[in-house]
């Protein structure tokens, strides 16, 4: 996974590269995800999840793809269909410590403090100095 742009304006000439490429490889799953990650980035939700949901609809498992979706689902106060999500990606790519971390977010965010404490401590142990899991169990 490369770094996206920091800038505005570079994040649109990324985005603009990505989507003319796309239209002539519609299928390609870097250019699409290169595609979700701009528009998450540029603040773009829905043209995002789009683009998250065309990279899971060729490759239903794919991990960053489920994560950004997640993330939307958050960011919009859709926590039942971030969980849904991320209970999944947990299953398929247990070795990911953002899966964790983020699924405990959610949790954090329904009350379910349990749920959510097992979630961080499951990512301290894939990584002990992961910071989002510590601020997390504070």
């Amino acid at each position: 996974m490369t770094a996206l742009p920091s800038t505005p304006a570079a994040l649109r000439t990324c985005l603009q590269k990505v989507e003319t490429a796309l239209g002539g490889a519609p299928n390609d799953m870097p250019l699409l995800l290169e595609q979700a990650r701009c528009l998450h980035k540029l603040g773009q939700a829905w043209r995002a999840r789009g683009a998250y949901l065309a990279v899971l609809s060729r490759d239903r498992y794919h991990c960053e793809a489920m994560l950004g979706l997640a993330e939307l689902y958050i960011a919009s106060g859709e926590f039942a269909a971030a969980q849904t999500v991320l209970l999944e990606a947990v299953v398929r790519h247990s070795t990911s410590v953002a899966t964790h971390s983020t699924l405990g977010t959610v949790f954090l965010e329904q009350d379910d403090l349990a749920a959510a404490g097992s979630a961080f401590m499951a990512a301290l142990q894939l990584n002990p100095l992961h910071r989002r899991a510590w601020c997390g169990l504070a």
